[in-house]
């Protein structure tokens, strides 16, 4: 359960980097768009390596915070780098607005069952099978369900 709290503190880090790669799409910079994206692959397999080496799960689970961390600071890289000066000046300036964000606090609350569901339940469900029957049977049934979910399956 401990390892949990490593890519969970690595959400907020998550959301900030895919709005600062909306503005790298809405600006229609593709190249950057691209490049932020293989940059922030390859990083993240870097950091991998040697944390999953070393610490092996906890390692992986590190490896999600980290690597939420680096993503977003090359999409602020990018984003930075080809917004105009007028742009950033109107972020810097742009006064809070409270009323916004309790509507964002409204619809975070009514998504999240549904994310809660979506995301959370299967690990759930993994972790029941795991302690039941196995984690071969982890194996079983992650394979199972890929299979279902294929498009062409190999029969």
């Amino acid at each position: 359960m401990l390892m949990l709290i490593p890519p969970i503190l690595g959400i907020p880090f998550l959301v900030q980097s895919q709005a600062w790669l909306i503005y790298v799409q809405a600006g229609r910079d593709m190249r950057s768009y691209s490049r932020a994206l293989m940059l922030t692959s390859v990083l993240g397999l870097v950091v991998l390596a040697p944390l999953v080496l070393i610490w092996g799960i906890k390692g992986a689970a590190i490896h999600l915070f980290l690597f939420a961390v680096l993503s977003w600071a090359v999409a602020r890289w990018t984003a930075l780098r080809v917004m105009g000066a007028e742009t950033r000046r109107s972020m810097d300036s742009a006064p809070f607005d409270r009323a916004a964000l309790v509507d964002l606090f409204r619809f975070s609350a009514a998504n999240l069952p549904p994310v809660v569901l979506t995301i959370v339940f299967p690990f759930v469900l993994r972790a029941q099978i795991v302690r039941d029957a196995g984690l071969a049977q982890n194996g079983i049934y992650q394979a199972r369900s890929r299979s279902r979910r294929s498009i062409c399956p190999s029969r």
